[in-house]
């Protein structure tokens, strides 16, 4: 079909005799006659004819150029007799073309169990000799080989038989005859198969068992009923022993005289143990009776029994041969245990908690005593401590019993001293101890007087100066801390408390002195101390004795400088009000000055700072000491200090990055949150209605979108303000490096005198005034002059409400006084992409206004702008080596241990 070749010759049969209930592997081999690749040949394998419903397999092959495919598909569960395979195969839409193979399958033996018979049929008694005739026929259409065939007794493996068969031709017959001996009476069941070695190959493997119900007849039959028991009085070492038992009688009716013997087989000493048999009488009418029987064994009878052994003890029934049908079951066994005398041992080392304590102090003594006999015990510990003799009650110790006594006894206090210990057992009436000698403990330990305090801080306490307990972190402020002590020894100590912040040690008084009479004794610090303007405390308690106290107690604490308002409301409200005044005084004295600073000097100084309030998260335009947004206290904020989450170390808790790690800080979190204020314009007192607001960007700049076009090629807009800003900001600058220089030239001078001052680290304070103290005489009129001589600058077309263009005339003013350079109207005004008609005559575009190229370096960027303390304008003309504080970027001399600027600290 299609160029692909296959007929009867090309199928193949596996085996090539099947047999039934068997299979047959048919094989196929198609040839491809093409010069090309034969792709999905189809065949189809079909049972004894050609139809759809004899169709058993169909597939589809890929067969080479020229070569050949052999494909296999197998024939199960073969039916005996001649049979056909059918092949059909179609290719490349050709005809198909089928064929088929005839096959013959064989039949099978099957020998079966066709009958048996017993006999007798009843009355059968144990040990009666039981007939059995078995017929065995082969069903199958084969002869069968020889074969065995199976006899036995289910729960009798003993009675098992296996008889041979010879060969059987198909539908030919044989007999098995043979005898057992019947069982002890009961019911069974036997079992007959054939070809128990499956020697054979039949039709059906399995399920031919045949099976046949057996009776015997019972007979009387006596035994032991469950487990013989022993006992023996209570603390008893000679006996004696009682033995018992339940005895049955199965079977049987009336009155039974039965006898039980008693022997001991693994003793073989001389003379022999005898025990004289014991005569049990059993009556009744039922299937099973029972009765209960016990016998006592004395010590003289069993005396020669070694001590501290079981002995094997064998109840024998009917020792001397009654008849019976089952002896199997006569006999029973138990153990006899002759103790030994008892005996009581003390482990020799007794055990102290611990080998060396305070003199007066308690240790835990444990002594291990242990019962070596086969009794119980009963007695007492007699202890013999620092002169003193007690008695402790045990109790009873059962044999063999381990007990752990345990007691907390008490030193002398009056000196050092090694103590010694002893327990000794004592046996009470009654009881016995074979060796005294092991039953004595002993110990010692060294007593001291060291005197040791330790703190407990479970009991520390900080009081705020109101009397209630203090917040973390502390407000500015007075506060006491307590902590209690606790004694392991004896003497005299004095403990003192220190304030060691920033590495400055200060005492603080008073010092305690204690003297220690008993051990345990507590005793309680307090100290006194004030935060002062400091963003943190740190406290250590010690010792003025060496080894009184092992590790000082130290105790740090954050002080909230930036919302603290301290804690004596009354007092501090008047402070504050009076501290408001100061400052706004000097706030303006410093605006003042920086008007004078700001004429003198044209230069321009990079502002670096672009802050914004931690509090409200309000923008911040200057260094200012209030937050305009919420009123925070941002000068306090800019001298509180917190530890580094990740390092630990303390840092600035402005600082957006820790100068020692870098990890990033949460600035927020730091300072308690404030909501802003609502900023509401009122009304002008002269006008009924509130005056639109002129955008004076758009005055002077001249354009609604100048900010677009600047931020367009890098510029802000704010560079074209005002200069007040920035010469404001210089002159703050200028002052700011005058008290740096100031206070790098103290350092200088308190060093060189170092050697003539106090031992111990001195904090710097930088000699000079504040500017508060230098503007608190000054009065604002003499600095200004009189208000008679005072110039008004005025403009004819002033309305005397905003300024607006139409008072020109004051903006020139303004410009004579501060030399500042500005515009006039009439002139003509370029900024930045300044756009002209250039349509017109007169307006062609100047060529620098096309330059739009500019310096990367001449830009200034917001992350320039943020988080950054202002540039120094001049460097520090000192001879004194200076360096840059890792905290601010402030100059400090190189040998300074904290930075005057933000006040972090350097080890």
């Amino acid at each position: 079909s299609g160029g692909i070749f296959a007929s009867s010759a090309t199928i193949g049969l596996v085996p090539e005799n099947p047999v039934m209930q068997g299979s047959v592997q048919i094989l196929l081999l198609l040839q491809n006659d093409n010069s090309f690749p034969a792709i999905n040949v189809a065949y189809r394998f079909y049972k004894d004819e050609l139809s759809g419903e004899a169709k058993f397999y169909e597939n589809v092959v890929d067969i080479d150029a020229g070569q050949s495919q052999q494909v296999s598909f197998p024939w199960s569960a073969l039916t005996e007799g001649a049979h056909r395979v059918w092949v059909e195969v179609e290719y490349g839409g050709d005809s198909a073309v089928s064929f088929f193979k005839s096959f013959i399958v064989s039949g099978l033996a099957n020998l079966e169990v066709v009958s048996q018979n017993i006999l007798p049929q009843s009355g059968i008694r144990e040990n009666d000799s039981v007939s059995v005739s078995i017929e065995v026929e082969n069903t199958g259409s084969v002869a069968a080989v020889d074969s065995i065939l199976y006899l036995g007794i289910e729960g009798q493996p003993l009675l098992d038989q296996s008889h041979a068969i010879g060969p059987l031709s198909a539908g030919d017959t044989t007999w098995v005859n043979t005898t057992f001996v019947a069982p002890v009476g009961g019911e069974y069941t036997i079992v007959i198969l054939t070809d128990v070695n499956g020697s054979v190959e039949e039709v059906v493997e399995s399920g031919k068992e045949v099976r046949i119900t057996l009776n015997v007849d019972l007979e009387p039959d006596f035994l032991h009923s469950g487990e013989l028991t022993v006992s023996t009085p209570a603390d008893s070492i000679r006996g004696d022993w009682q033995v018992s038992g339940v005895l049955m009688r199965k079977h049987a009716t009336g009155i039974s005289n039965v006898s039980l013997g008693f022997s001991f087989p693994e003793y073989s000493g001389s003379p022999p143990i005898i025990i004289q048999p014991l005569s049990i009488t059993i009556s009744g009418e039922a299937e099973e009776v029972s009765q209960v029987w016990s016998i006592n064994l004395t010590w003289e009878m069993i005396q020669d029994l070694n001590e501290g052994q079981q002995h094997l003890l064998l109840v024998e029934i009917d020792p001397f041969g009654l008849d019976q049908v089952v002896t199997s079951n006569d006999i029973a066994s138990t153990y006899i245990e002759v103790p030994t005398a008892p005996n009581v041992v003390l482990d020799q080392y007794a055990h102290p908690s611990s080998t060396s304590v305070e003199a007066g102090g308690d240790v835990t003594w444990r002594v291990s005593i242990h019962n070596a006999g086969d009794i119980p015990v009963v007695g007492r510990l007699k202890i013999e401590w620092e002169g003193i003799t007690s008695y402790h009650n045990i109790g009873q110790l059962d044999a063999g019993a381990s007990y752990i006594w345990s007691d907390v006894l008490t030193t002398i206090s009056t000196s050092a001293h090694s103590a010694n210990f002893t327990a000794t057992w004592q046996s009470d009436n009654g009881s016995y101890d074979s060796n005294s000698e092991d039953s004595v403990a002993t110990g010692s330990i060294t007593a001291t007087t060291d005197l040791k305090m330790e703190f407990s801080s479970e009991t520390a306490n900080l009081i705020s100066s109101n009397g209630l307990a203090a917040a973390i972190p502390l407000n500015p402020g007075t506060y006491v801390y307590s902590i209690e002590l606790t004694s392991s020894g004896l003497g005299e100590v004095t403990i003192i408390c220190e304030d060691i912040t920033g590495g400055v040690i200060s005492f603080l008084p008073p010092s305690y002195q204690f003297n220690i009479s008993e051990r345990g004794q507590k005793v309680t610090v307090e100290c006194t101390f004030q935060t002062g303007d400091r963003s943190s405390i740190h406290l250590n308690i010690r010792s003025l004795e060496e080894g009184v106290i092992s590790r000082s107690y130290q105790k740090a604490w954050s002080v909230d400088l930036a919302q603290g308002e301290g804690f004596d409301s009354a007092d501090d409200m008047m402070g504050s009000m009076w501290l408001f005044a100061i400052t706004a005084i000097v706030f303006i004295s410093i605006l003042i000055a920086a008007v004078i600073l700001t004429r003198k000097r044209e230069e321009e100084v990079d502002r670096d700072i672009f802050d914004y309030c931690p509090a409200c998260d309000g923008e911040l335009e200057e260094e200012e000491d209030k937050c305009p947004h919420c009123d925070f206290n941002l000068k306090r904020a800019r001298k509180r200090f917190h530890d580094c989450e990740s390092c630990t170390e303390n840092i600035p808790s402005l600082l957006e990055n820790c100068p020692y790690c870098g990890a990033v800080q949460d600035i927020r979190s730091q300072f308690k949150a404030r909501e802003r204020k609502m900023l509401i314009s009122l009304p002008d007192d002269e006008a009924d209605e509130v005056e639109p607001e002129v955008d004076e960007d758009e005055i002077v700049v001249g354009t609604e979108n100048f900010d677009e076009m600047a931020g367009e090629f890098g510029y802000d807009a704010e560079l074209y303000e005002s200069e007040w800003d920035d010469k404001l900001q210089a002159a703050e600058s200028e002052i700011d490096e005058m008290l740096e220089r100031q206070a790098v030239k103290l350092a200088e001078e308190e060093e060189e005198t170092k050697d003539t001052e106090e031992e111990g680290p001195v904090a710097a304070i930088p000699n000079i005034e504040s500017i508060e103290a230098q503007m608190a005489a000054v009065n604002i009129d003499e600095m200004i002059g009189d208000k008679s001589g005072r110039r008004h600058l005025a403009d004819t077309g002033d309305d005397g409400k905003l300024l607006d263009a139409s008072d020109a005339g004051i903006r020139g003013d303004i410009f004579e006084l501060t030399g500042e350079e500005g515009v006039m109207p009439g002139e003509e005004v370029v900024v930045g992409m300044g756009m002209q008609d250039h349509r017109l005559v007169g307006n062609e575009l100047p060529e620098e206004a096309l330059d739009f190229s500019f310096e990367d370096d001449e830009l200034t960027t917001d992350v320039q702008r943020r988080k950054h303390i202002l540039k120094l304008k001049e460097a520090i003309e000192t001879d004194a080596q200076v360096g840059e504080c890792g905290a601010c970027g402030a100059e400090i001399a190189v040998d300074a241990d904290e930075c005057a600027t933000c006040g972090v600290r350097f080890t």
